[in-house]
């Protein structure tokens, strides 16, 4: 008898084990037929219907590498991004001007006319489709390490590489609009008022040293090459210290949005270097090389953490008492870049 009931039960697990396999196998054939379908109407610049198509409560939208990279196409087909225009038209510009200018002569970045431009917000849309792949929480930071123990290496390389596409557009959407770039990507000579991205306090106290010593400052004086011995900001300079007035009511949000695109872009691209060597992204090297020059100088204050963090909401709660740090980090961190 005791045999008879092992026998039972092992029969029943066995057949529970092969169920789930082929609901799992079931699971994974109805989303490849999804992810299909999308492409099909992605193909005709059928955004919304290829989103509509991808709202499927059946499918696997955690862990399959396929529909997560469409998912993020048809956002990014909302914002009117396209491959073919990127490789065509902007990824020759990667590195010209230097550090990072050249991202707002990208062929998308004069759209951005507004904080809540649609096509800004749905390509933000897209990169935290990517960047949170695998059900990765918005709270922690959202690393290369942690999609790497989600997805096989071919998974999660196509989505790094995809995801440096849409953050250099968005960043360029970005540099655009707030630091007032002009056609030839140079900052505070564009059609607006302002000269620098925020208006600085004289408030903060700074301690940098540019190789003669320590220098203590406050934060504006940085700005000022006579004070601070060293000329990193472009037309951002003390006198002129006007920054983009739609920061608004939303400040801590939208200079989060910047720390966070630079932050993902610093370390996406010596992956994708890694991934291309010796393809298009030859000129991130001279990139990657100029972009910590103004963070260098700085002593203190220690913005270690805003210097790291990859999470929108982690910035905007570890910043949330005051902005100082982050408006550290703006002059020295983004202002340097964007000349």
């Amino acid at each position: 008898m005791d045999r008879v009931i092992l026998s039972v039960c092992m029969i029943s697990i066995i057949l529970c084990c092969g169920l789930l396999q082929s609901c799992a196998e079931d699971t994974e054939q109805y989303t490849d037929s999804v992810v299909h379908s999308a492409n099909i109407l992605l193909s005709s610049g059928l955004c919304d219907e290829a989103l509509n198509v991808l709202d499927d409560p059946q499918v696997n939208s955690t862990t399959h590498a396929m529909y997560i990279q469409t998912l993020a196409s048809a956002y990014a087909c909302k914002a009117s991004f396209s491959e073919i225009t990127f490789f065509s038209d902007d990824i020759d510009k990667i590195g010209t001007p230097l550090p990072l200018g050249w991202m707002s002569t990208f062929t998308t970045s004069v759209t951005m006319d507004a904080p809540d431009n649609d096509s800004y917000d749905n390509l933000i849309l897209a990169i935290n489709t990517l960047l949170y792949a695998g059900g990765l929480s918005t709270a922690k930071d959202p690393t290369v390490a942690r999609r790497a123990a989600i997805f096989d290496s071919d998974d999660a390389d196509s989505i790094n590489v995809q995801l440096i596409y849409y953050i250099m557009a968005a960043f360029g959407k970005y540099a655009y609009y707030y630091g007032n770039a002009d056609a030839a990507g140079s900052k505070g000579v564009g059609a607006g008022a302002n000269t620098c991205y925020y208006q600085y306090d004289n408030t903060i106290d700074i301690t940098i040293n540019v190789g003669a010593g320590d220098i203590p400052m406050k934060l504006d004086d940085f700005l000022d090459v006579s004070v601070a011995a060293v000329d990193v900001t472009g037309v951002c300079d003390k006198a002129a210290n006007t920054g983009h007035f739609a920061y608004g009511v939303s400040t801590i949000n939208r200079l989060c949005q910047g720390v966070v695109l630079l932050n993902n872009f610093k370390e996406l691209a010596p992956e994708v270097m890694s991934i291309f060597p010796g393809d298009y992204f030859d000129s991130l090297q001279d990139v990657i090389n100029g972009m910590d020059v103004g963070l260098d100088y700085l002593v203190s204050p220690d913005v270690s953490l805003i210097r790291a963090v990859q999470s929108q909401q982690k910035c905007e709660l570890e910043n949330a008492s005051n902005l100082d740090d982050l408006q550290v980090f703006f002059a020295l961190g983004v202002e340097t870049v964007f000349l």
